[in-house]
């Protein structure tokens, strides 16, 4: 896990991250090094940090000014159904992958989706958000702060990896 974390790091542009962002306040207890994702509301246009925890059971997610736990997908039980009924889209676990559990929230990894599955998915979230392709696109823009072409575009560049339904 510590080789994904560095490469995970080394993608994101810490300044951006921790200081444009407004995440400069951490308390010392939580160790940037362990950064794990960046995410971006798209109902409330909040970025969230989420850190993985020493242990590697657990994330640290934090957003304004809050810490939260989530507890990692595979040691809950996950109910696909609702998933897929969320989405309106049916497609194998292992390719969209429960990563973790926050109350009735499920976060999904996207990254382990073929283009053409990730484009569907993609599709299918912004209909569920109530945005048009095209406006799910522009805040994927917005986030990575580079020009994401198109959904093939942000699954090549890695723009959008794990969503909450």
């Amino acid at each position: 896990m510590n080789n994904y974390l560095q490469s995970i790091n080394e993608d994101y542009d810490n300044n951006f991250v921790f200081v444009e962002c407004g995440f400069d306040w951490l308390p010392a207890s939580i160790d940037r090094g362990r950064l794990f994702n960046v995410a971006y509301d798209l109902q409330t246009g909040a970025v969230k940090l989420y850190f993985l925890d020493p242990a590697e059971d657990k994330l640290l997610k934090v957003s304004g000014s809050q810490i939260e736990t989530q507890y990692l997908a595979n040691s809950k039980n996950v109910d696909a159904e609702s998933i897929y009924a969320a989405l309106g889209l049916r497609f194998d676990l292992t390719e969209i992958v429960p990563d973790t559990v926050e109350g009735d929230n499920y976060y999904l990894y996207l990254e382990p989706s073929g283009a053409n599955l990730h484009n569907q998915f993609l599709t299918a979230l912004a209909k569920r958000a109530g945005l048009t392709s095209g406006q799910l696109l522009e805040r994927i823009n917005s986030i990575n702060q580079r020009r994401i072409t198109g959904f093939t575009d942000a699954h090549k560049k890695r723009a959008l990896s794990l969503v909450r339904l």
